[in-house]
């Protein structure tokens, strides 16, 4: 239920860590973006202030860009404060986020079959 700041195309983006590592030693993380007039959105999974403390703005999962990068490295950019930590989500919006990976049509299906494998 981590939330990570990452950066993404040089911004910093929250990230929600979605589990412990796998026994491959991967993790599911999802990226929030913030919600912009007239651009594509993903419906999926809406977020609003208040839904964790560092959204500011109204944003939104891009369940399209989900991805399984290895634990260890996750680790070694926090390590080297590439990666900064933040609040965990709460149980409710975490099962939120969880809840979209398998309701966004923008989910790949490798991204699925990880989840369903690792009972997230």
């Amino acid at each position: 239920m981590a939330g990570l700041l990452m950066p993404y195309n040089d911004a910093p983006h929250l990230f929600a860590v979605m589990n412990d590592p796998c026994p491959d030693g991967q993790c599911l993380v999802l990226m929030v973006t913030t919600l912009k007039a007239g651009r594509y959105h993903d419906p999926t999974c809406l977020l609003n202030v208040g839904d964790h403390p560092f959204i500011r703005h109204p944003s939104w999962i891009a369940y399209r860009i989900a991805e399984t990068p290895r634990a260890a490295h996750v680790g070694n950019m926090v390590d080297k404060k590439l990666f900064i930590p933040r609040d965990d989500w709460t149980p409710a919006v975490f099962n939120r986020l969880a809840a979209g990976i398998y309701n966004s049509d923008d989910t790949r299906g490798g991204i699925i079959k990880y989840a369903n494998a690792n009972n997230i």
